[in-house]
């Protein structure tokens, strides 16, 4: 290993091996540093490890990872993780799982992700042919956009390809 090696975060680390597609072994330092109840990183190396997992084909082990940062309460990662397993049960018509989630989203309070959620319930309502309730969940992201600040930069899109 190489000077500059040694002073690179394991998450770098983890995610230089996984921009180059060697998912196995960022899985394993992502999954090392995730499990560790202790790891400062925890949150973000769980996130980190669920997209990885999930670009692995594993989706499963990526949920599992997911609600592991959930569980952190961190509130950047946990709010990822939610929106990470959100989008996953949308893409499976899982909608009940995926309300769930985004609800959970919501519970995190993190204010750039909750226009995010809110959003997303619309869209489940709709779905439902509940419009009623999609115009709520409408009224509550464009609420919750102002208060973000308004601006297209302030509310984050959850991470899809990126694995921290």
């Amino acid at each position: 290993m190489t000077s500059s090696e040694l002073e690179t975060s394991p998450l770098d680390t983890a995610r230089r091996l996984a921009e180059r597609g060697d998912l196995d072994a960022a899985a394993a330092i992502l999954g090392e540093l995730a499990g560790d109840p202790d790891e400062p990183d925890r949150a973000q190396a769980a996130v980190g490890l669920a997209v990885v997992l999930e670009q692995r084909g594993d989706v499963e082990a990526a949920r599992k990872a997911a609600r592991t940062a959930l569980a952190t309460g961190h509130p950047e990662y946990a709010a990822q993780a939610a929106c990470h397993l959100a989008q996953g049960f949308e893409r499976e018509e899982r909608d009940e799982q995926a309300r769930a989630a985004w609800q959970a989203v919501l519970g995190v309070g993190t204010p750039a992700y909750v226009p995010l959620a809110h959003l997303a319930l619309a869209r489940l309502a709709v779905r439902d042919g509940n419009l009623e309730e999609a115009e709520k969940e409408l009224r509550a992201a464009m609420e919750a956009g102002m208060q973000a600040g308004g601006t297209s930069g302030s509310v984050r899109t959850p991470p899809s390809g990126s694995p921290t």
